[in-house]
């Protein structure tokens, strides 16, 4: 194995390790909106509750 082709892998294997970070942050982003989006739903379900009785 030459090391010209080693060294191609090395880059392509830190940008995939880049790219899969960004996709991790993104998937930490969406589960931080999903948490937020329940805590609003539930806020909004006992508010609707409170104002009904």
């Amino acid at each position: 194995m030459n090391t010209e082709c080693s060294s191609r892998w090395q880059m392509a294997d830190g940008r995939w390790q880049m790219a899969d970070g960004r996709w991790q942050m993104a998937d930490g982003r969406w589960q931080m909106a999903e948490k937020i989006a329940s805590v609003i739903k539930y806020n909004l379900l006992k508010f609707e509750h409170q104002t009904q009785s």
